[in-house]
């Protein structure tokens, strides 16, 4: 039988004398030996995995096209470790394309989408809006509705447009001022960091912080099981968190607002959610507006430093019933 792939090959030495009709049995002509070896060498630069050195250069590249590529070839960065799967050309789902028009899929790792794979560079430099939306609508169209999380590595994400969330996906950072959306230089203050432009179900906010934007999240839309945790905001052109929309069964763990206008508006319903260690610093507005709430827990808020005092720290409308407020730490010049 003539051997032509790795897996024909036997474990007991003596039994391989053949590669590809080339003979290399003992005695066999050197020539057997030299033909063997190009075709072992052919046949590993046939499937090996190509590498560039970074994802710049990968992007920039020009040399791997779809005429000496083929789709479901995997490609790799050295420097980050990033992986890639080449879609086929007619994709339309690609998350990244090359200069030389090469259409790639961002192999997630295990904390899930990079979007330092996708070209971000988290310096402060340029807009990394692209890159981060990429990741995003990655991780939320992944295995069907399951959905895979947008790690943010730490960073200075400077924004430039609003950024759309997926349901059934989380959006991760390394820490509230590690992985920030940062435009304290340069405030967009007529931008949210986040919009949803659907409802939005079983999504997660997590380590991540936010400078000079208009808020963190502005939403008309309704919001159901929402997870917002570990999330830091300083000097918010409107305010924290605006909800135009419905807002149900969500928790907020570890919040804090400071410099801003408001804390935290929700213009419509707000049904059972809690709110854990939640912090509003130097406010020059109410803190918490509620204009139609039923069954919502505070544990432990801490509202702080306002100089304005004809501002509240709980401002309750009329259709705002069953607001508990157990513990916490009240200061300054709000009325609560």
């Amino acid at each position: 039988m003539t051997i032509t792939s790795v897996a024909q090959w036997s474990t007991d030495q003596a039994q391989n004398t053949d590669i590809a009709g080339n003979n290399i049995d003992e005695g066999c002509s050197p020539a057997g030996i030299n033909n063997a070896i190009r075709y072992m060498m052919a046949q590993i630069a046939a499937t090996a995995i190509a590498e560039f050195g970074t994802v710049a250069l990968l992007i920039a590249d020009t040399t791997k096209t779809y005429s000496n590529t083929t789709a479901g070839d995997y490609i790799r960065t050295r420097a980050e470790g990033f992986s890639y799967l080449v879609a086929a050309s007619g994709a339309s789902d690609h998350h990244v394309t090359t200069v030389g028009a090469l259409k790639l899929y961002v192999v997630p790792s295990d904390e899930g989408f990079n979007p330092m794979a996708f070209g971000a560079n988290g310096l402060n430099g340029a807009s990394d809006s692209a890159e981060l939306q990429a990741a995003i609508t990655a991780g939320g169209n992944y295995s069907g509705s399951l959905g895979k999380q947008a790690f943010l590595p730490t960073g200075l994400y400077q924004l430039s447009t609003t950024l759309t969330p997926s349901g059934y996906s989380t959006i991760e950072g390394c820490g509230p001022y590690a992985s920030m959306f940062y435009n304290e230089s340069a405030p967009i203050p007529t931008v949210p960091v986040f919009n949803p432009t659907a409802i939005l179900l079983y999504a997660g906010f997590e380590k991540l912080g936010a400078r000079g934007q208009k808020s963190f999240i502005e939403c008309d839309m309704y919001i159901d099981n929402c997870r917002f945790s570990d999330i830091s905001l300083y000097g918010m052109a409107d305010c924290g968190f605006r909800f135009q929309g419905d807002l149900y069964t969500s928790e907020f763990h570890r919040v804090v607002i400071e410099a801003s206008p408001k804390g935290i508006v929700c213009e419509t319903l707000a049904n059972c959610n809690t709110f854990y260690d939640l912090e509003l610093k130097n406010l020059t507005d109410d803190g918490i507006t509620l204009n139609g709430s039923e069954g919502l827990v505070f544990v432990s808020p801490r509202i702080e430093g306002s100089t304005v005092s004809s501002k509240a720290m709980f401002k309750l409308a009329s259709g705002a019933n069953h607001v508990l407020v157990k513990g916490g730490y009240f200061e300054g010049a709000h009325e609560y």
